[in-house]
């Protein structure tokens, strides 16, 4: 995703669960240039009070971009 858009797209948490020491959050991104929200999730494995280990299903290429608006 270029660096351009990061600022514009919005991360809603759909839902958080422990399991052991990895904090697991499934959330949904949204933005006017997403032609579609885009779901993933992400773990987060710590260590006492250290993020460990991150674990995300973003796959850049799955995003489902709209059409740029005619100038």
């Amino acid at each position: 995703m270029p660096s351009q858009y990061a600022a514009c797209a919005a991360l809603t948490e759909e839902s958080r669960f422990e399991v052991g020491n990895t904090e697991n959050v499934q959330w949904v991104a949204g933005a006017d240039f997403l032609a579609e929200p885009y779901r993933g999730s992400h773990a987060y494995v710590t260590d006492g009070q250290y993020m460990a280990a991150m674990v995300s299903t973003f796959e850049g290429t799955d995003l489902a971009m709209a059409e740029a608006a005619a100038e």
